[in-house]
């Protein structure tokens, strides 16, 4: 069973994504745990391309296809809704039990 863990970066023009980009370089992949990277759409370039040297991600354009998706590694989530919606849709599917962690 895949653990799935949900981060939420926060405002757009917070440092949320260089600090979650620049711990997810850190770590090492593992094949049961899946990350879920909320961001914006309008973030600086270079983070993601950390991102996709280190994690080469899926893209994905829904909360649900991010949570349909079974296959370890990194997900992206650019998302349309507010920080705080990230937020709160995470702790509704900890909640749920449809993903382990959110942070």
């Amino acid at each position: 069973m895949i653990k799935k863990i949900s981060i939420t970066t926060g405002d757009t023009d917070g440092i949320g994504l260089e600090v979650a980009a620049k711990a997810l370089y850190e770590l090492k992949k593992s094949r049961d745990i899946q990350f879920i990277l909320w961001r914006a759409h309008d973030v600086n370039p270079k983070y993601l391309r950390l991102l996709k040297d280190s994690w080469r991600p899926r893209q994905v354009t829904s909360w649900e296809e991010a949570l349909r998706d079974q296959k370890a590694g990194l997900i992206d989530l650019a998302s349309d809704l507010l920080p705080p919606q990230w937020v709160e849709l995470s702790a509704q599917a900890a909640f749920k039990k449809e993903i382990h962690e959110s942070i």
